[in-house]
């Protein structure tokens, strides 16, 4: 996907950094936003890419229905730039909305952290108007896990909040593994939009 850039080498950043880790974006993510990665898509990822380009131009909407994505597909294919770049788009609008977190750090946090904190993490991630679940599949498999899970799903989608989920799973494995409620309420209130090809990630 996009290649990694040193800071301010793209166009200056609206939203400051602190603000961006505010919101669960971190450093190697700063620099991506939706004009970079539409200067740095490949040609094997430029439908996805298109497909979430519509959901960006049309975010008002997307979020006023709780409409939400679904990146599926093999590993390094871009689907958590493209996650991130729109999740920027909301930011820059409203510096105060929208969260991304990865599964595992975000169970990790939930089970470790049973005070106050915690509190306010979970709080976050079920009202905020978008949040980006990171890499769905990756956390640990246990029934602690997958309540928490549907516990989020479901609020979001009965308050009709928009969710963007990546997934290294495909389809019927996303399917098998949580229940059955969950991949429904996903499937339909996402567009699901599937990737492929080998990993575009470099070792430096």
């Amino acid at each position: 996907m996009p290649k990694q850039e040193k800071a301010g080498t793209t166009s200056p950043l609206q939203v400051g950094t602190d603000k961006l880790e505010l919101r669960g974006i971190y450093r190697r993510f700063w620099n991506v936003t939706p004009a970079m990665v539409d200067r740095y898509c490949q040609d094997g990822q430029r439908p996805q890419w298109e497909a979430v380009k519509d959901y960006i131009r049309n975010m008002d909407e997307n979020l006023h229905t709780g409409r939400g994505l679904m990146l599926i597909g093999p590993v390094g294919t871009g689907k958590t730039t493209m996650a991130v770049a729109a999740l920027r788009e909301l930011i820059e609008k409203e510096p105060n909305q929208g969260y991304f977190i990865p599964m595992v750090s975000l169970l990790d946090q939930l089970n470790e952290e049973r005070d106050s904190r915690s509190h306010i993490l979970e709080e976050r991630i079920r009202h905020t108007r978008l949040l980006v679940l990171d890499d769905l599949g990756a956390e640990y498999d246990h029934a602690w896990v997958a309540a928490k899970i549907d516990a989020i799903i479901t609020e979001r989608y009965n308050r009709m909040k928009s969710t963007i989920v990546t997934s290294n799973l495909r389809r019927d494995e996303i399917r098998d593994r949580y229940q059955m409620r969950i991949f429904d309420r996903l499937k339909s209130t996402s567009k699901l939009i599937t990737f492929a090809g080998k990993s575009l990630r470099h070792t430096v």
